[in-house]
């Protein structure tokens, strides 16, 4: 994890707030104040791996860590995946 690198003193970095502070508060970093960022990001994956394994379980961990449903994320268009994989198919004959 970065924030065990960050703790050991090997470098710096930006991580989400709550992590940040509870690091602080256990006297494990420090902090600069000043420094606030709202971003975006981004897991992406080469398209012809959409059904690969290790992706599928990469993105199923990545939505119970951001706390996304299938099918749900921040832009519509990509919803933690390919959107092709979160659609169920049809029943036959309907």
């Amino acid at each position: 994890m970065i924030s065990s690198l960050i703790v050991s003193g090997v470098g710096l970095s930006l991580m989400r707030e709550d992590v940040a502070l509870a690091k602080q508060a256990a006297g494990e970093v420090a902090l600069w104040e000043k420094g606030r960022a709202t971003t975006t990001l981004w897991f992406i994956y080469r398209q012809e791996r959409a059904g690969d394994p290790v992706i599928r379980a990469l993105l199923d961990a990545l939505r119970d860590a951001w706390g996304y449903a299938r099918g749900q994320g921040l832009d519509p268009r990509t919803a933690l995946g390919n959107p092709a994989e979160e659609a169920a198919p049809a029943p036959a004959g309907s």
